[in-house]
Formats: structure tokens, C-alpha cells, sequence
């Protein structure tokens, strides 16, 4: 969803990336206390084009929405995690 890229479009401040490991089973969490861990990444800035834009308010939304969830999946493919759930 956009969301984030209409908040980004009406205060253009700096995000963290973060991608939450460990959240793969609410039974195993909510039963026995698992293990998570959060991977951060650099801090992402709205890029300047971007910002000033004239182009359709929606469509800058998602694709900045998208930009930030691709850096999200950068931060889970570095991730190494075993077979049995726990952080790697």
C-alpha cells in the first residue's frame, strides 16, 4: 500500500529500513517465547526528483512505497535463517 509514500510526499524525512526475523509463527511466540531478531538498514531519503515531481500524486506514492519495500527485501535476502525458524 501507498501509505507510506503519501507520508514521505507531505514530510519528505529520512526512513530506516527494517525487516523483523523470527515472526514466522504467532502459535510458537505467543506459547513459547521465540526468537526474533530486527536487521536495519541505511537510512533511505526521498530521492529529489521524486519530491518536486508534477506527476500524479498516487503514482509517486506507490512508487516510492515500492523503493522502500525493495530495500526491505534487500534486508531479508541477506538473511540466513534455518530451517526451524530461528534467526540464523
Amino acid at each position: 500500500k501507498p501509505g507510506v509514500g503519501v507520508l514521505l510526499l507531505r514530510r519528505p524525512v529520512p526512513v530506516i529500513p527494517a525487516y523483523v526475523v523470527g515472526t514466522d509463527s504467532p502459535w510458537r511466540n505467543l506459547f513459547r517465547r521465540g526468537h526474533m531478531r530486527v536487521v536495519f538498514g541505511r537510512p533511505w531519503v526521498l530521492p529529489q526528483e521524486e519530491s518536486s515531481s508534477d506527476s500524479d500524486r498516487g503514482a509517486r506514492a506507490r512508487r516510492i512505497a515500492e523503493a522502500l519495500l525493495e530495500e526491505i527485501r534487500r534486508l531479508k535476502e541477506g538473511e540466513a535463517p534455518s530451517g526451524d525458524g530461528s534467526p540464523g
